[in-house]
């Protein structure tokens, strides 16, 4: 069902332009929005709109209308940069295929604790700054 939808329909719709591509395109947009790197934007964008808008119904969606397209414009370009490279990476040779899945599994890993090792020139941020609330934090990562 999944298989014939990707192979079929989805192209099929997208040669034949009608209303049923702007479904699919718009459909696709909100099952994108669910995605972790876009949900982590929620609080800078909440911020970014209640703290300029002040109250102004009219504000609040022109402001959020500059955010939403600043984004997407944002998106698009870096669309085209990795479809750019993408070109590029595809002609050269599978090696490096392997390379970039060993270099993320260590990221991975020391993400998770496993392996430790500090990186030269970067410092770690102290914890007990004034002002600072941990717990607040721990809580707003809970939500993630």
């Amino acid at each position: 069902m999944l298989d014939l939808f990707f192979s079929e329909i989805i192209p099929n719709s997208l040669a034949n332009t009608s209303i049923l591509t702007y479904v699919i395109v718009f459909a696709g947009g909100l099952v994108t929005s669910f995605s972790p790197c876009i949900l982590s934007m929620t609080p800078v964008m909440v911020g970014y709109i209640g703290g300029y808008s002040e109250g102004s119904r009219i504000k609040g969606f022109l402001m959020s209308l500059s955010f939403v397209t600043g984004l997407a414009v944002t998106f698009a370009i870096l669309g085209f940069i990795a479809s750019y490279f993408g070109l590029f990476f595809g002609r050269i040779g599978a090696g490096w295929y392997y390379l970039l899945a060993v270099v993320a599994i260590v990221m991975g890993l020391h993400l998770l604790g496993v392996l430790t090792f500090s990186m030269p020139g970067i410092k770690k941020v102290p914890l007990n700054v004034k002002g600072y609330n941990s717990s607040s934090a721990k809580e707003m990562n809970r939500c993630f």
